[in-house]
């Protein structure tokens, strides 16, 4: 899985939010349930950070439902 070129892709992408989206997906998690996560962990660190976290999460579940 290419988890670098996926965190590359997005705009302040992070590798570490990608693997949370690519292992979230391969144990069967709801995208909904990490994202809140995500939201509530970092929500208070404004759109700069929280934004791109959520994108790599995208990326990183749907690169994960694409390998299987």
């Amino acid at each position: 899985m290419p988890w670098k070129a996926l965190a590359d892709a997005q705009t302040e992408g992070r590798m570490n939010m990608v693997a949370l989206g690519i292992v979230g997906a391969m144990l069967g998690l709801p995208l909904d349930a990490l994202e809140a996560g995500a939201r509530a962990t970092l929500g208070g660190k404004g759109d700069r950070v929280l934004t791109p976290s959520l994108d790599c999460i995208h990326s990183g579940y749907s690169a994960a439902d694409a390998a299987t």
